[in-house]
């Protein structure tokens, strides 16, 4: 908890590098005073009037007179129409390090404090700008590493899930008032039928907050990256997928088995979605060598939390290959796809990269277990590439397909919150198969209450600093 709300606080909002424009923010009940006092420029800053932006120069007193500390633009934006809510200033200046230190050490001086992390924005939730969802939302759009999670996060902050979230509530609140209904006229026929209305529209929204918490992983996908696992027997051009997809030489690639011993992890976008990448260790169950044992364990160990396990090797299955993949698969999560590629296609004179194999191959159908047929790609010229990139997308696509909800639970927080919202509606539905309707309506308005969280409608201190302890300083 903060222990001067109140403060006029002061941070750098762009990076701590050298850049060609700096920005620092100022927001309190003295912003503009603090500022105004350092400024020369045209007019008064004072009494400037809000959303207006002042060319001058930022000084400060030396034993001769004044310092000037560099050129300045200076924007201005009155309570209540400004990001926190508060009197805000933003300074726009040279992006030299020394500059942006000199200028805070000035108004520091002057009486601003430095912002803790998230401060800004929990100005701006405290002062209604914002409510908690939508809060979070920023700094999800700070941290998104790819458009998908661009797009959801600008969704939630621009107030979608919110919405979502409040009509949910305002159904419970409706609820529980028939419900209270049903009790004045429990001996009557309309009692029957406030009952049997509030069992319908529960029933609805507990549906529509399972939908919302089922999203979380989808949404997980798309915020923190996909985690693919490239996996397979020993030589099998894993490495050299890995690489290549990278365009980077990241792993080493050799002939000799069990070359990669351990997970090496690489981050890329394809088609605006964000991968992380994890080359492993080759499987095979005939090793004789520790370290490479440890690698096959934990290679397993990575296919086990994978969301998608991309499989590799080359066309003539090897010695204890069948094993290798059999005791791979066991470890698998049900439902993770798996995507088998020919890697070395390149080196076959049988079909060209990027196509399937349509000739049914009875000894490799046995391998795979599968009626499916590896995908072709040559992994040291990047053919067939392109084929795998689309595999990928559908992929992808599938793992993030949600239906029943236009927005999906981005935090850990959010999801808790749902959880404990369709706990309390299943009390409810409990409740009312007994027939104790004051039972249910009691239920219901706990369950509204949890609801109320997602949105930080109710709240506590503890949980607001968690939330905000992630945020950047500046943010």
């Amino acid at each position: 908890m903060l222990e001067h709300p109140d403060d006029t606080i002061i941070a750098p909002v762009t990076g701590s590098g050298p850049a060609a424009i700096a920005l620092i923010r100022l927001s309190g009940p003295d912003a503009i005073r603090l500022v105004a006092a350092s400024f020369r420029g045209k007019g008064d800053l004072a009494v400037a009037a809000s959303h207006t932006l002042h060319y001058g120069r930022l000084v400060e007193p030396d034993g001769a007179g004044e310092t000037t500390l560099d050129d300045v633009l200076v924007s201005v934006f009155r309570a209540p129409h400004s990001y926190t809510g508060e009197e805000t200033v933003e300074i726009s200046c040279h992006g030299s390090p020394v500059i942006v230190r000199r200028i805070m050490a000035c108004l520091v001086a002057k009486g601003a404090r430095p912002a803790a992390p998230g401060e800004f924005t929990r100005r701006a939730f405290t002062n209604g700008r914002m409510d908690l969802a939508q809060a979070e939302a920023v700094a999800d759009l700070v941290s998104a590493s790819d458009e998908q999670a661009l797009l959801l996060a600008r969704r939630q902050f621009e107030g979608r899930l919110s919405q979502e979230i409040n009509d949910l509530r305002e159904a419970l609140i409706r609820l529980s008032a028939h419900a209270a209904l049903g009790l004045d006229f429990s001996e009557e026929d309309t009692g029957v039928e406030i009952h049997e209305g509030v069992r319908r529209t529960l029933e609805e929204v507990r549906s529509a907050i399972a939908a919302m918490v089922a999203s979380h992983r989808a949404a997980r996908l798309v915020h923190d990256g996909i985690n693919l696992v490239i996996a397979g027997p020993p030589n099998a051009g894993k490495s050299s997928l890995f690489n290549r997809i990278l365009r980077e030489s990241r792993a080493i690639v050799s002939e000799i088995p069990g070359t990669t011993r351990d997970v090496i992890t690489g981050n890329v976008v394809i088609d605006g979605r964000h991968w992380i990448l994890h080359d492993t260790a080759g499987i095979r169950s005939d090793t004789d060598d520790r370290i490479e044992a440890l690698g096959i364990e934990r290679t397993i160990g990575m296919a086990a939390t994978a969301d998608v396990v991309v499989w590799c090797d080359d066309e003539q299955p090897r010695a204890g290959e069948s094993t290798a993949l059999r005791d791979c698969l066991r470890h698998l999560a049900g439902g993770t796809p798996i995507v088998h590629l020919w890697t070395k296609a390149d080196r076959s004179p049988l079909m060209q990269p990027g196509s399937v194999q349509q000739k049914d191959n009875p000894t490799r159908d046995q391998y795979w277990g599968t009626r499916e047929h590896p995908l072709r790609v040559s992994a040291v010229s990047g053919e067939g590439l392109d084929a795998f990139f689309a595999l990928l997308g559908k992929t992808a696509d599938r793992l993030a397909a949600v239906e029943g909800v236009s927005s999906m639970i981005s935090s850990v927080r959010q999801r808790d919150a749902l959880v404990r919202a369709g706990h309390e509606l299943d009390a409810a539905l409990l409740a009312l198969d007994q027939g104790a309707l004051e039972l249910a309506a009691s239920d219901i308005e706990r369950g509204a209450r949890a609801l109320a969280a997602v949105t930080g409608e109710v709240t506590t201190d503890d949980v607001l600093d968690a939330v905000f302890a992630g945020f950047c300083i500046g943010k």
